[in-house]
């Protein structure tokens, strides 16, 4: 009798896991759009809120900009192939403007053969740089826009949102 009560107790379990793990991937789908670059050859996701930015914020026809209340994204391409990619994170957040304020941390990273680095803003960051933190992330191989050929992709991000955006990053091959 107790280990039919126990076999039931854990099915009812295992069924109400995967309602709820279903229920929390489906609510956190609701609540992004995905961005596809088939020029910068990426994609990844965003707070569907969000809305694109018209204007000088065009790479090849494709907005590169999109702002909502809780905060923005911005994407580009760096051609460095003499660099590397630690060198671009720290000429990128020591600028001579300080636009990560003067102490921002430069996090190193390398996942699946990716390599990439954040660069989060320090505390005293410039209030109009609105908690802009970067990630920064090299092509497998070069990608090729307008004759020019770049090696790194660079999203700007505010600082609450950017991890979660490059968690679902992605290369889009062909």
């Amino acid at each position: 009798m107790r280990s039919r009560l126990f076999k039931s107790s854990t099915f009812i379990l295992l069924v109400l896991s995967v309602y709820i793990s279903i229920f929390l991937i489906y609510s956190f789908a609701l609540k992004t759009a995905k961005y596809r670059n088939y020029i910068l050859l990426v994609t990844f996701e965003y707070p569907k809120d969000w809305k694109a930015l018209e204007g000088e914020y065009i790479i090849s026809g494709k907005t590169s900009r999109y702002e909502g209340e809780d905060g923005f994204f911005q994407v580009g391409v760096i051609s460095e192939s003499d660099e590397t990619i630690y060198s671009i994170a720290d000429n990128e957040a020591n600028q001579i403007s300080n636009p990560y304020g003067s102490y921002p941390e430069i996090k190193k990273l390398n996942i699946m053969m990716k390599e990439f680095v954040f660069i989060i803003p320090s505390l005293d960051q410039p209030p109009e740089m609105n908690k802009q933190a970067c990630f920064i992330v090299k092509y497998p191989n070069r990608i090729a826009i307008g004759g020019d050929e770049y090696d790194y992709f660079i999203l700007w991000a505010d600082k609450d949102n950017i991890e979660k955006m490059a968690e679902s990053f992605n290369f889009i091959s062909y």
